[in-house]
C-alpha cells in the first residue's frame, strides 16, 4: 500500500515538474523561468517559500527567511559535504543560527544549481507545533522504594499523562518530493 501511495504521489509530482521544465526551457535566465512557475516550484515539494540564489542576486517568494538570512542559509549549504539535494525538517536542531526564523523555515529542501557558480533553490517548509502525549513525564526520575532498596518505577504513580510541546519541526520531506527536486 505504502509502495503505492508513494508511486501516485510520485505521478502527480512527474505532471506538476513535466510542464515546469519546459516552461523554464523557454526562458533566457533561471530567474526569469522561475518567476514564470513560482507557485508550481512551491507545489512540487509542497513547500510554503522557496528562494533561487544566485552569486549576486536572490529571488524569494511564498512564505522565506528574509534575503540576509536566505544568503546566510546558501553559505552554509555551500560550506556542506557535496550532496546532491539537502533535506532538513528541524533545521535548527543543525544549525542553530536558524532558530530565529522556525517559523517560517524549519524545514529546508535544498537543490544546488551550481555549486560552482554558488547558486541554489531552496525551498522552505513552516514550524508544525504538535503536542505529544506521554505515558509520564520521561525526566522524571525513579524513586527509590520504602524499604529503601533501588529505584523502582511504579505504574500507578509513573505513568500520569505528560504532555510536551514539540516545536521547530516541519513536515517532513518525502522521498517523491526529494527525486522531484533533484
Amino acid at each position: 500500500r505504502e509502495r503505492s501511495e508513494a508511486l501516485a504521489h510520485r505521478m502527480r509530482l512527474q505532471a506538476i515538474l513535466t510542464p515546469m521544465v519546459s516552461t523554464l526551457a523557454r526562458h533566457e535566465s533561471l530567474s526569469d523561468g522561475i518567476e514564470a512557475c513560482r507557485d508550481d516550484l512551491l507545489r512540487l515539494v509542497g513547500a510554503d517559500g522557496a528562494a533561487l540564489v544566485e552569486q549576486d542576486s536572490i529571488l524569494c517568494f511564498g512564505a522565506t527567511p528574509d534575503e540576509k538570512q536566505v544568503r546566510f542559509l546558501a553559505d552554509w549549504l555551500l560550506g556542506r559535504e557535496a550532496e546532491d539535494v539537502v533535506a532538513i525538517s528541524s533545521l535548527g536542531e543543525i544549525l542553530p543560527e536558524a532558530r530565529a526564523h522556525a517559523a517560517i523555515a524549519s524545514g529546508l529542501l535544498a537543490r544546488p544549481v551550481s555549486r560552482l557558480l554558488h547558486s541554489w533553490v531552496i525551498w522552505f517548509r513552516r514550524e508544525v507545533v504538535e503536542t505529544v502525549t506521554w505515558g509520564g513525564d520521561p525526566a522524571k526520575p525513579a524513586v527509590p522504594d520504602a524499604e529503601g532498596g533501588a529505584p523502582r518505577l511504579h505504574p500507578r504513580k509513573s505513568f500520569e499523562l505528560w504532555r510536551e510541546l514539540v516545536r521547530g519541526r516541519a513536515r517532513p520531506w518525502l522521498e517523491p518530493e526529494i527525486d522531484a527536486a533533484q
